[in-house]
This record gives C-alpha cells, structure tokens and sequence, in this order.
C-alpha cells in the first residue's frame, strides 16, 4: 500500500496500523491533486476515543503559543487542536490536509467520522482552497494577478509570497512558488505556481462537513480572480486614455490607481482582447479531477 510521505514516521513503519486503518491512510488520490489544501472543522461534541488513541500515540503534541488553543497534536495531514483558551472556542478543532495526503474526498469524510463517531457532527470553520499552476512563472502571476470585486486588496509581499487582503478578514488570497516552499532540488527545479483562497465562514454561514461537500461543486472561490496576460508594453497603451501607466509591473498596483468605472472598462477591453485567464475555470477543472477518484 502506498501512502503520503506526510505522515509521521511512525505511521509510515507500521503496517499493523496501515492494516488497521488502511480506508484512513492509503492515498486514493494522486500527490496534491485535491482543491483543497487545508479543512479546518470545529466540534462542540466529545471525540472518540480511538480518534484521539492514535493521536496521542503516534502524534507530535505541541503547545500552540499564538492560538486559540492550549494543546494540539499534529499526525502528518491530521492535526488536532483542543484546551481552548477563550469561553467562546469550540472545544475540539481538526485540520485535515487531503492534498498532502493523497485523501480522496471519501477519505475526508471517513477521518472526520472516525474522529467524531459522525462526521455531521464537524462544522466547516475555514478551508483552504488551491489551484496549481506548473509551468508558470510565479513572480509573473504575482505580477499579473487581480482579483475583482475584492473588498480589501491589501498586497503584502514576504518571503517571495503575495498576500491579497487582511489576515482577520474573512477571505484572503496567497500567491507563492510551491516548487520552492517544496524544497525540489534546483536541477529539476520547474516553475509551479500554488495560488490558494482562504475562506472563513462565521458561525451563522457554517456547514456540517457533509453538506459542505456535498454542494463543493456549487462553490466558486476563485470566481472574479483572473490573469492579465498582457506584457507591460500592452497594458500601457490601454492606460494612456486614463493618463496612467503600468507601476512597478504589478496589476494590483496599477489597477489601484483606477476608479470603479475605469477598472470595468479596462478589465473588459482586456477581455474582448483574450488577455484574461478566468482561475475558476482552473480550479473547476482540477475540482473534477480530483472527484473522480
């Protein structure tokens, strides 16, 4: 049986447990195929007991100094949060991983029952929606990115990482070099762009996990959020009418410059002329792969 390299090690050498919980670990789908690259579920319930046996015995217990939570557990693509610190914390918190874990969506729903005795007993707080770009030169996408109709464009560059909008607002979007952050050697280095949209839901908007995967192909995270294919050259001879240029090769930085209308009109001609790539269309694409499995 093949399973992720992201579970500890002693997960990885013992086939007894592989044996026993092999629906949990074997990776039904291939390597960072899922969408989603970070479930983040809340329980108000007791978890059961063999959930948190195998945590406790081949997890890493940690003590979260900047989290809700006093104590956790992280078990390779599991991790468990609990003690919380603050009256109005949920008591159990679980971040499941399925990309790291090669889990197919059936896996999710298999761990979040095994941890909870029934999965619609978890809550959706937050996931971390994913699409991969390979080939794609990052610094270009963090150059060429936009996202209409986002409220807060906050654009924070560190560690050759693009942040779009505010970390306590309920959506953010993050653009960085996934080969680098891999550690894949340089010489067999290639460009491969991960660009993930980080969505919280408040208590009144949160799902049962089943029902949250059961619409997941009704959600549209990356909707509006495009790639201005036009070089700089380009782009400046569309900004001429506004008496603008390109600032600093960034399509954030330019496009702030423009009022509503102007943005429209810019972003349509950009349009007509097919120098738009839509991300949705992407993520829907890689959604479907992944939900065949």
């Amino acid at each position: 049986m093949i399973i992720s390299t992201a579970w500890t090690r002693k997960v990885q050498n013992s086939k007894t447990l592989q044996q026993q919980y092999r629906h949990l670990f074997k990776m039904d789908t291939p390597y960072q195929t899922s969408v989603i690259d970070g479930l983040h579920l809340l329980s108000d319930n007791p978890l059961e007991p063999a959930f948190l046996s195998l945590m406790k015995s081949y997890g890493k217990h940690n003590y979260p100094t900047k989290s809700p939570y006093a104590k956790s557990y992280s078990l390779g693509c599991v991790t468990l949060l609990f003690g919380p610190r603050f009256p109005k914390v949920a008591p159990y918190k679980i971040k499941i991983n399925p990309s790291e874990g090669g889990l197919s969506l059936q896996q999710v729903l298999d761990w979040a029952t095994f941890a909870s005795g029934n999965a619609s007993n978890l809550h959706v707080r937050r996931v971390d929606f994913k699409v991969d770009l390979l080939n794609y030169d990052p610094v270009h996408c963090m150059n060429r990115i936009w996202a209409s109709g986002f409220r807060t464009l906050d654009d924070r560059f560190k560690n050759e990482t693009l942040y779009l909008g505010s970390k306590r607002g309920s959506k953010s979007i993050i653009i960085y070099d996934k080969a680098t952050q891999q550690k894949i050697p340089k010489n067999i280095h290639f460009d491969w762009t991960r660009v993930e949209v980080r969505e919280k839901y408040d208590k009144q908007n949160q799902l049962s996990l089943p029902v949250f995967l059961q619409d997941l192909r009704l959600i549209s995270p990356f909707q509006n959020l495009v790639i201005v294919d036009a070089d700089q050259t380009g782009l400046d001879a569309l900004l001429v009418k506004y008496k603008k240029t390109v600032i600093a090769d960034s399509v954030v930085k330019t496009f702030k410059t423009l009022n509503t209308y102007q943005r429209k009109a810019l972003l349509k001609k950009l349009d007509d002329m097919g120098k738009l790539s839509y991300l949705t269309i992407e993520h829907d694409k890689q959604l479907r792969d992944w939900l065949i499995y």
